[in-house]
This record gives structure tokens, sequence and C-alpha cells, in this order.
């Protein structure tokens, strides 16, 4: 019996001592990102017979989101993404909390639950294939990726990132940014995914919007 219960405190032991490597190493990711001062929490809240464990991660004076303050919600959930991407268990947390604050001490608050974040993860390979689409121009492979519903036009598509090319020239890599759910009457729910594409003379904004009906573009706005 007394062995078995030094197993078990060893078990316990390297359980914790393995989320704590998880998390700084999520942590760290954070930072190189994002810059500023990060720093994150771990607890629980407890309503009747119902429990809820989160992770918080407080973000204070990031450059890169105090100048982008417009998208900063579609940057909270990259923060959410990032940190549960790179923790082992995912079914640890139930919610990934997101505390944003600004050099003019104004605080933004996000929360998202396991449920969205998992459907961001399900969206992930629609993102990465229509980058490597339009980064080698195999405009071909759009056929698989657009909603035909929606977007009639492919060829107005093509045009767009042709005369980009043309502009900006090659581009030399895709940055994704962060997303949100969001709701229309026409279209349900999607996905709006931002990215910065850097072209060899300029970098523009680009917003994937995605439903996760049949996970396929249904919109691309540019900025």
């Amino acid at each position: 019996m007394r062995h078995l219960f030094s197993l078990l405190v060893l078990f316990c032991l390297f359980s914790c001592g393995n989320t704590t490597y998880n998390q700084k190493v999520a942590l760290k990711k954070v930072g190189d990102f994002y810059g500023g001062n990060i720093s994150t929490s771990t607890g629980f809240n407890a309503h009747n017979t119902t429990k809820v464990n989160y992770f918080e991660t407080k973000v204070n004076n990031s450059p890169l989101i105090i100048e982008d303050l417009q998208n900063i919600s579609l940057h909270a959930g990259n923060i959410a993404y990032m940190i549960y991407s790179n923790i082992n268990n995912k079914n640890a947390y139930d919610e990934y909390r997101v505390n944003i604050n600004l050099p003019n001490n104004e605080s933004r608050n996000n929360t998202f639950v396991k449920t969205q974040l998992e459907q961001a993860s399900s969206l992930m390979p629609t993102i990465d294939n229509f980058n490597s689409v339009i980064i080698r121009r195999e405009y071909a492979n759009l056929d698989k990726l657009l909603n035909d519903n929606i977007i009639k036009e492919k060829d107005s598509i093509i045009s767009m990132f042709t005369k980009l090319h043309e502009n900006f020239g090659d581009i030399k890599q895709i940055q994704y940014q962060g997303f949100e759910f969001r709701e229309e009457q026409e279209f349900g729910e999607f996905s709006f995914n931002k990215q910065v594409i850097a072209f060899d003379k300029e970098n523009i904004n680009m917003y994937l919007v995605i439903t996760p009906k049949n996970n396929t573009v249904i919109g691309i706005f540019f900025q």
C-alpha cells in the first residue's frame, strides 16, 4: 500500500509538472507573437453542481494590438487559440479567457468556450489550403475551397489576386492573426478570420469568411 501511494504521488507530481511546462510553452508563444507583458492563471467557477475550469491570459501593452485596435476581438481569438493549441490536455479547461489591457487603462475581456476553439481548429486546414493556393498561384484549386452558392464568380477572385501580385510583387508569407464567430440571417454562423499578407512591397490585411457547415470560403475582404 505504501509503495502504491508513492507511485500515485510521483504520478501526480509528474502530471502537475507537465501541465506547468505546457503553460510556459503557451505563454512564450503568445509573448513572442504579441510582445508586451503576458501572464496566465487558471481557476474554476462553481455554481450549484456545475464547475467551469478556465485558463486566463492577461496581455498588457502589446505593440501589435495597440497598432490594431479595430481588430482587438480577433486578436483575443488568436491568443485563446494559441493557448488552446499548445496545451496537451484539450479537456482540461472549459473556457479560455483573454484580458487585454491598453495604455489608457481600458480593458477588453473575451471568453471562448472549448467548443469554439475546437471549431476554429477544424477550419484551419481550409485557411492553410487557401493560403497555399494564393502563394503558389495555383488558382485551379480554388474550386474546392470556395462556396459556389455564394461566390459564383471565381474569375473575379483570380483577377483580384493577379492585380495584387502586379502591384505589390510576390507573397513572402501570410501571418494568421485571429478569429471571431459571427452570425447573420443570410449566412447563419460563420468564422471571420484575419490574416496579414506580406507582399514584396506592402503588407495587406486579408479577412477570410468561412462557413463551418462545409468549411468553405464565403467571403474575402482586404484592408
